[in-house]
């Protein structure tokens, strides 16, 4: 694959704005996270139903592991309840 550099003009607040992104977030640096939003951007142009779907599936993700992390709440508060109830138990022996 060739690479060809490409100079980009942009406000300097957005500028900022990037460079703080790649220190929360996968990116190595500000050259990987923009051509990232430029493929993103260009595959939903190029291709409206891939991005809906890869959108959808997305979405989907989020929703299993928001019902996951709830489902693993209420198993760590049952769980809870049960130590509870056993420390009340051995306290009535004491």
């Amino acid at each position: 694959m060739t690479e060809v550099l490409v100079q980009v003009r942009m406000p300097k607040k957005l500028l900022d704005d990037l460079k703080r992104i790649p220190s929360s977030s996968y990116y190595l640096d500000q050259s990987e996270l923009i051509r990232s939003v430029i493929r993103n951007e260009w595959i939903r142009q190029s291709s409206p139903e891939f991005s809906e779907i890869k959108k959808l599936r997305i979405d989907i993700m989020d929703e299993i592991k928001q019902k996951g992390a709830e489902k693993l709440k209420h198993d760590m508060v049952s769980e809870l309840e049960k130590i509870k109830k056993m420390i009340k138990g051995q306290e009535l022996f004491k």
